[in-house]
């Protein structure tokens, strides 16, 4: 509610033009679109009334409404689905309110949930190809719009954006996959020098954690146990936010361990020759030929999760600035 220079009062929901602006920036578009909306509560009801006046016709899934999560069959045919619930909400980042798998003609997902920033929902979006948005778009661009109320002032569409790159970009961290020997944890660590970030390497947490080496794990608890403390820490880091993370060469075979290295990361793929490649101390890369055999088995699982690849065949200073370019990161001063 601002007061007007008059003295009259003047009220306003900006959640509404937040939740439209970030609707329009990933490209949905409601008009003539039937619009399933999961939740009934405040933010439901600023959802529906936007999609509304654009033209959607909207139907509202409750958990004990007539069109609830045990039915949803019957509206297959919906094509954008929002959900302006908790599920998916941190710390509970694996709940989801639907498989979209089950909306074979879905052209848009919106999801109010910020934190991770890219939620099961929201992954599941962006393997199947399907334009969507995040909470944070939608909250940036209220704050905006509530700035302009109070200062009588108009904000641009640029500063807009730059306020949200700068804040998505602070929040979420760096996190490098590749092979072992590939030089992610070097280059982690150096690149969160440069950016005033802390540093995570998860083979050391979990040295840490069990008090043995990585050799030590495997020869004496086996693979499969090792596996089980990686997804473990891995789903503790990487909730974490504005830090450089640097993973085992094997994390990525696990479909637990994709979906956190994806949930509040920007993840950068070091791709390093495999004759550069040193496997002193790592099991699964010693003897003839495991190597390239590891290559082949993880590599389609790198390329899946990554946001962006680096090789790191030469200068360790190049590939440092070609990871902070990629990230769109800066040295701090």
């Amino acid at each position: 509610i601002v007061r007007r220079a008059d003295g009259s009062l003047y009220g306003d929901n900006t959640d509404y033009a937040g939740f439209l602006a970030a609707a329009s920036k990933a490209g949905i578009c409601f008009s003539g679109k039937k619009v399933l909306v999961f939740g009934s509560g405040g933010t439901s009801k600023t959802a529906r009334c936007a999609v509304e006046d654009c033209g959607g016709k909207v139907t509202v899934i409750s958990r004990n409404g007539p069109d609830n999560y045990l039915n949803l069959d019957r509206h297959s045919d919906a094509q954008i689905l929002i959900n302006t619930t908790p599920l998916g909400m941190y710390p509970d980042t694996d709940a989801s309110p639907a498989d979209l798998r089950r909306f074979p003609v879905c052209e848009g997902v919106i999801d109010v949930v910020y934190n991770p920033l890219r939620t099961r929902f929201l992954q599941q979006a962006e393997e199947l190809k399907i334009p969507f948005t995040g909470g944070l778009r939608m909250l940036v661009t209220q704050a905006v719009r509530a700035a302009e109320l109070f200062t009588a002032s108009e904000i641009s569409d640029e500063k807009i954006d730059e306020i949200y790159n700068g804040i998505e970009r602070k929040k979420r961290n760096v996190l490098l996959i590749g092979m072992p020997g590939s030089g992610k944890t070097g280059l982690g660590k150096k690149v969160a020098h440069l950016t005033g970030r802390t540093f995570y390497d998860t083979d050391a947490l979990i040295e840490e954690r069990t008090g043995r080496k990585i050799p030590e794990i495997f020869s004496e608890l086996g693979e499969e146990a090792f596996r089980t403390l990686e997804e473990e820490v891995l789903s503790e880091v990487c909730r974490k936010n504005g830090a450089v993370i640097a993973t085992g060469g094997g994390a990525v075979m696990r479909e637990s361990n994709r979906r956190n290295i994806r949930e509040n990361s920007f993840v950068v793929y070091v791709d390093r020759d495999l004759s550069l490649l040193t496997t002193k101390g790592r099991p699964l890369s010693a003897g003839k030929g495991a190597v390239s055999k590891l290559y082949s088995q993880r590599r389609g699982f790198y390329l899946k999760c990554a946001d962006a690849i680096v090789k790191n065949n030469g200068s360790f200073s190049a590939a440092v600035a070609r990871i902070m370019e990629a990230a769109n990161e800066t040295a701090c001063d």
